[in-house]
């Protein structure tokens, strides 16, 4: 008896990177997980929390890629590329999680939360 083995062809691993960071003890950002793979065409939850000392009022939360000093990073959900893809699941209060769906390989990225607050 003979039997064959057929081989599934190889999927399109893509890999999206978030860091670890705190600003300090009373403001930061927490990923979790700080490292997300992902098959091509699927969606990924980047979760994420984050906190800010009381009496602040927040102003803006976002998530960004690529940052690069001395420039404002651009709003991900602006962003021509990820407006239809990328949805807010959190409270952006202090849950910042986000879903992007139809992943490519274009994506990845090292991805951060960007939050303002009044002062």
């Amino acid at each position: 008896m003979v039997t064959s083995v057929r081989m599934a062809p190889p999927l399109p691993l893509i890999f999206l990177l978030m860091i670890h960071g705190v600003c300090s003890q009373k403001e930061g950002v927490i990923y979790s997980p700080s490292h997300i793979c992902a098959v091509n065409d699927s969606t990924v939850i980047m979760r994420c929390t984050y906190t800010y000392p009381t009496g602040r009022q927040i102003m803006k939360v976002f998530w960004t890629k690529g940052l690069v000093k001395g420039v404002e990073p651009p709003d991900l959900s602006e962003d021509p590329e990820y407006r239809q893809r990328l949805q807010y699941l959190g409270d952006k209060q202090q849950n910042c999680t986000v879903r992007l769906s139809h992943v490519t390989l274009k994506d990845s990225h090292m991805y951060y939360l960007r939050f303002t607050t009044d002062k």
